[in-house]
């Protein structure tokens, strides 16, 4: 795969060539034209999604504000604020000069005082993190991460749900054999930029969301009406990682999960 500047210029390319086939001095040697073609790519596009009913504007907005006025954009009352937001904290606002981390909202409080604050969850970190609102602004996109099994992720919050997705379907249909080459590299292509995007790494988002995944998987099996992957997700997540990912593991290879019982099938039955 080309890396993405080689990619947008491809799509210029392309652009230009169906819509200006004549066209002499193209994007690639004129600034003023690759402008020019920019801005009729980006309307096209937003007809396009309009005209498929997909939503993209907010996505644009978020982008375009974090870009060029990410410290003025107003975000410090509680109604610019809604559960399961991308956010990150403003320079020299994070908690104990901390590093640069990137989250979502899973808690809002508002107080007399005008300090309104909340808790924003880390991929990546074992507890959530206090926060005040106005020490908040609107998180950086991550870039789009086009995967083998499941299309192309266009979020942070999807990229977390994704893996959870990914792990719970390795956990059930893979325990004591060999997990699907293709969803363990999109596992670590996801992991990766969501630790990247977050300011945590690899490692600990993949150990903290598989973690979630198997809680996820035991609470479906238990009850149908499971919580979804961002309500497992915003769990605080155990001190003692470790040990309780390798008694996961060895409880894996002893007891295979049965699946949820759909409705007019029965269970499957394992050996």
């Amino acid at each position: 795969m080309p890396d993405r500047i080689d990619a947008a210029l491809l799509a210029l390319d392309a652009y230009q060539q169906h819509l200006l086939p004549g066209l002499t001095t193209g994007h690639r040697e004129s600034r003023a034209e690759a402008g020019g073609l920019i801005h009729g790519l980006v309307h096209d596009l937003l007809r396009y999604a309009e005209h498929n009913d997909l939503d993209t504007v907010d996505f644009i907005d978020q982008l375009v504000r974090a870009r060029t006025d990410p410290d003025t954009y107003a975000m410090a009352l509680p109604d610019r604020f809604l559960l399961n937001a991308e956010v990150e904290f403003r320079p020299g606002r994070q908690p104990n000069g901390g590093p640069d981390y990137r989250g979502f909202i899973d808690e809002l409080k508002a107080s007399p005082t005008g300090q309104n604050t909340c808790t924003v969850r880390v991929p990546g970190l074992a507890e959530p993190l206090q926060a005040r609102t106005s020490d908040l602004r609107p998180a950086v996109p991550i870039p789009l991460v086009p995967t083998r099994t499941t299309g192309i992720v266009h979020s942070a919050t999807e990229a977390e749900a994704t893996i959870i997705a990914l792990s719970i379907e390795m956990l059930r249909d893979h325990a004591g054999s060999a997990a699907d080459p293709q969803a363990l590299a999109d596992l670590a292509e996801l992991s990766g930029t969501l630790a990247n995007w977050s300011g945590t790494t690899h490692a600990t988002v993949a150990r903290h969301l598989r973690r979630i995944a198997w809680k996820a998987l035991h609470t479906a099996n238990d009850d149908p009406r499971a919580p979804s992957s961002a309500e497992l997700a915003a769990t605080a997540f155990p001190d003692d990682l470790a040990d309780t990912l390798r008694a996961d593991e060895e409880h894996a290879r002893q007891v295979r999960p049965t699946r949820p019982t759909e409705p007019g099938r029965p269970a499957r039955q394992h050996p």
